[in-house]
């Protein structure tokens, strides 16, 4: 699955991301190729971003719900970071061995080594409906920090809230699926000077976001487009 050998070359091409990885490790081998980052400081990165300002916020207008949810989605978690941790060291070696033109039985033992790094991580991360919990956590609160700055003028929640969008934006795919497990307010009034104004807007593009039924890549790529539209709205208003 995650090596190819060639029958006419000496040494194995390979995949350098696995599959079936969590949605966090996924965005940090995205934000890695463009930074050159390290993997390992990158997903503990992603797993964290600006969320801490928006539960801070949240904590200001007294929603201390959605504030502790958050924080509980950001706490670490020795076991994940210590999976992680086993994966970049294999995936490290492996790589300097490659570029080294190790015999193949290194590389084979290096190979196991990383296949059985990520078989921990996957364990960890078993696709059932705790997957996205820390994602879902994230939806909720930008959507609480929207609702809340489309009601009330100087709300402490939209830049926070503009920014942690903006981030999931970068990779709007990857968040499709987090959003549409909500059922948002019906209807959502203001003031209507310009940021609570762009406030609901981005609210409602995300609203209309969570209605979309999970079938295929259409309403997939739909959601993701309305996700862009509500960062941009969001992060143009918070300026």
């Amino acid at each position: 699955m995650l090596l190819t050998l060639r029958v006419d070359a000496g040494s194995p091409e390979r995949d350098p991301m696995p599959r079936n990885q969590s949605t966090a490790a996924q965005r940090a081998r995205q934000v890695q190729k463009p930074q050159d980052g390290k993997y390992t400081a990158l997903l503990r990165a992603e797993r964290k971003s600006p969320t801490v300002r928006l539960a801070a916020a949240l904590d200001a207008v007294e929603l201390t719900h959605e504030a502790h949810s958050l924080r509980a989605a950001l706490a670490p978690d020795p076991e994940w970071d210590a999976a992680t941790a086993a994966y970049e060291a294999a995936y490290e070696a492996e790589d300097r061995a490659l570029q080294a033109g190790a015999p193949r039985h290194v590389l084979d033992r290096l190979y196991e080594a990383r296949v059985k790094a990520t078989d921990r991580m996957d364990a960890l991360c078993r696709y059932d409906d705790s997957v996205y919990e820390g994602d879902r956590a994230v939806c909720r609160a930008v959507l609480m920090g929207l609702a809340h700055a489309g009601r009330n003028e100087e709300s402490p929640c939209l830049r926070p809230a503009a920014d942690v969008l903006a981030d999931c934006a970068e990779m709007a795919l990857a968040w499709a699926d987090g959003i549409r497990s909500f059922v948002p307010l019906l209807s959502l009034s203001g003031p209507t000077t310009p940021g609570p104004t762009a406030a609901r807007a981005a609210y409602r593009a995300l609203a209309e976001a969570t209605q979309l039924p999970f079938k295929g890549d259409e309403e997939w790529t739909r959601c993701a487009e309305l996700i862009e539209e509500a960062a941009a709205l969001a992060r143009a208003a918070s300026r």
